[in-house]
């Protein structure tokens, strides 16, 4: 009998914990998908350093609320894109310059090339 006391006793202590442990979470996850719910408002009006910073904020509140990590992974993935994009396109940006740079470099030469011919067959 002594033994079912103690058994009873010790799963009581432990449900007793468990809820403390639930409730004491809760509070941070409720916040955490606030947090979240701001970043999706914010991704939805375009303002991805403002949803970014939601996201992570939400990760800091509540590390155990795996929605806030899936939202911000899924984040970078555009985020890399676009900075791919704009580093390729810098890229053939600076390309034309050169080019062009080289264009009037060579169209200068020219010029110059038949200003001397010019000057050189007149004299």
């Amino acid at each position: 009998m002594r033994i079912k006391i103690n058994l009873f006793l010790s799963l009581i202590f432990v449900c007793t914990c468990f809820i403390h442990s639930f409730g004491h979470h809760s509070s941070a996850r409720e916040t955490a998908i606030q947090l979240v719910k701001k970043g999706d408002l914010h991704l939805r009006f375009g303002n991805w350093h403002d949803a970014l910073q939601s996201y992570t904020n939400g990760i800091e509140t509540d590390p155990e609320y795996a929605e806030a990590y899936m939202k911000r992974g899924e984040l970078n993935e555009p985020i890399k894109k676009t900075v791919n994009y704009c580093q390729l396109k810098l890229r053939v940006y600076c390309t034309e310059l050169r080019l062009l740079y080289k264009t009037k470099k060579n169209y200068i030469l020219l010029k110059n090339l038949h200003q001397s011919k010019s000057y050189y067959s007149l004299n």
